[in-house]
């Protein structure tokens, strides 16, 4: 993990300047195959605007004038991606040490980052009060939408928005997998609450 990078570099830049990003262009991290997967679908990072759409990094469709299918794919993403920000939350909410900057030399606080990481999937095993059913957002089951935020959200936690990098052309291979998604959002993996969902204006 590098976690040495300073604010003068862009937020969502900081990622192209690190060995997991370089593993992650030469294919090298050991992600599973397609084929590990009924759709022959490949394993992706869910990302957002900041980050360049990549063979394993998944964005949404940029702009307001995207399809009926696109809007349906970029739905299911956020979805995805508020699991992750419940996750992020619960950390900060957790783990004070997050909520300032940290005063510490580049290479301490790459230790204090990754021993929060390794405490809180511990914790997660193996404590019943670490995280509970009022802990995350909570969603109605017949709606689908959310009811309940989750307790980390009324501390706080303010979860910094990543600055975007400069938009490059993305490669053909890319878009062909987030085609692929989309496709398969529209189609044998879709659910029954989406199309409801873009009604509301949810994507």
């Amino acid at each position: 993990m590098d976690l040495k990078f300073v604010g003068k570099c862009s937020d969502g830049g900081v990622i192209e300047h690190t060995k997991f990003y370089q593993k992650l262009q030469n294919e090298t991290l050991n992600l599973p195959e397609n084929d590990d997967t009924d759709e022959n679908l490949n394993f992706t990072f869910l990302a957002d605007d900041a980050f360049a759409l990549h063979n394993h990094v998944m964005k949404p469709y940029p702009g307001s004038n995207i399809s009926h299918e696109e809007r349906i794919f970029n739905y299911r993403l956020s979805r995805g991606r508020n699991v992750v920000e419940n996750t992020f939350g619960l950390l900060a909410s957790r783990f004070r040490v997050l909520h300032t900057a940290i005063h510490m030399s580049p290479d301490k606080i790459k230790l204090v980052v990754l021993a929060i990481c390794t405490l809180h999937n511990f914790l997660r095993r193996t404590s019943t009060s670490y995280a509970s059913n009022i802990t995350f957002d909570k969603e109605d089951t017949n709606t689908h939408e959310i009811i309940t935020n989750g307790d980390w959200r009324n501390e706080a936690v303010n979860i910094l928005e990543i600055q975007p990098i400069t938009q490059r052309n993305s490669p053909a291979n890319a878009k062909y997998n987030r085609n692929n998604y989309k496709q398969f959002y529209n189609g044998r993996g879709k659910v029954d609450w989406q199309e409801e969902m873009l009604q509301k204006g949810k994507a």
